[in-house]
């Protein structure tokens, strides 16, 4: 689908804009954070979710299913934390700005190790995306039609458990952010029931309101109600979950105007997107070096070229590094083996 690329390269943006905006506030060039940019992470397991009921209706092997994930996932993040550690040898702060614990062991395990922080500081994100993998990996023998059901309690259950364990480990895994694939994968059901049901007018309508209740949402976050709970899936992803429909429902338009040139860039940078969310960090402490040098102290030139920095970054990522290890690894796993002649 063509909006969920587009979506993924607006969920990438995201997260630079508010990694950009904290770098320009720790360079003492301002005040002002994009705190909305947090959500970026939020739509991104929204999307999982969603994309997870969209393949795995096809998968049903544990290990097939997982093979794919992780040839996906694991050696790209492998190796930018390689190249993390190997700056972090050479110079610490340059990695570890905060001066805090790090655990390169954990870095890739990714699993999270109490008061230690990943080589990659973003690497958090997937380790719940690698849960969620297993989690889905365990029901994907059954139905079509139960697999989001089932998907969903699961994750419920685990959130439940992870609420009343004292284990560090277990709590941290089965926080109340694995509620956000659940939401991807009701997203699903919903977009897989109105898609079929609703005119192209209709549809643009309900997108409409969607995005409305998702502007109005995040613009009442300083209501009372939204202190009392204190709830990340509350703040973030449920406005995120509007404005990822809004979106989905609008795949008509997307596919009309594909070729418009907004839409083929978010797509390409959606498609660059996890090069992108990988290796920004290291494109912001390029340009805050650089500019720390060069004396620059405007606000708005800093963050502009932290952006422009980090997508090109991620782009040549993902044309060099990204593309070429998917297509040796998807024709070494899941190449299928030639027939031999018996030679009779």
């Amino acid at each position: 689908m063509i909006s969920i690329q587009v979506l993924r390269g607006f969920a990438a943006l995201l997260v630079v804009l508010v990694h950009s905006t904290l770098k320009a506030q720790s360079a003492g060039l301002g005040e002002r954070v994009f705190e909305i940019g947090h959500s970026g992470v939020d739509l991104f397991f929204i999307i999982s979710g969603f994309i997870m009921m969209m393949i795995g209706a096809r998968e049903n092997n544990f290990f097939l299913f997982m093979s794919k994930r992780i040839t996906r996932v694991i050696p790209l993040y492998y190796i930018i934390t390689t190249a993390a550690l190997c700056i972090y040898l050479f110079n610490p702060s340059l990695i570890n700005g905060n001066n805090g614990a790090i655990s390169i062991l954990h870095s890739y395990l990714l699993i999270p190790a109490q008061g230690k922080s990943f080589l990659l500081s973003v690497g958090w994100t997937l380790s719940y995306e690698m849960f969620f993998y297993i989690v889905f990996a365990c029901i994907v023998f059954m139905k079509s039609s139960a697999k989001g059901i089932a998907a969903c309690l699961i994750l419920i259950a685990l959130v439940v458990a992870g609420r009343y364990s004292s284990n560090v480990t277990v709590h941290n895994f089965m926080s109340i952010i694995l509620f956000e694939f659940a939401i991807g994968i009701g997203c699903f059901y919903f977009y897989d029931y109105m898609s079929e049901r609703l005119s192209e007018v209709q549809s643009a309508a309900v997108s409409t309101v969607f995005i409305l209740i998702a502007i109005a949402w995040i613009g009442f976050q300083q209501d009372p109600i939204f202190t009392l709970f204190d709830n990340r899936v509350l703040e973030l992803a449920i406005p995120m979950m509007f404005i990822f429909m809004a979106f989905c429902l609008c795949e008509f338009n997307f596919k009309k105007y594909k070729k418009a040139v907004p839409v083929r860039i978010m797509s390409y940078i959606g498609d660059a997107s996890y090069s992108l969310y990988l290796t920004h960090l290291f494109a912001l402490g390029i340009v805050s070096k650089t500019y720390a040098k060069l004396g620059v102290e405007n606000y708005f030139v800093f963050v502009t070229t932290c952006v422009v920095v980090s997508v090109i970054g991620g782009i040549l990522c993902y044309e060099v590094v990204e593309k070429r290890i998917t297509a040796v690894l998807r024709n070494t796993i899941y190449r299928k083996p030639k027939k031999l002649n018996s030679g009779i």
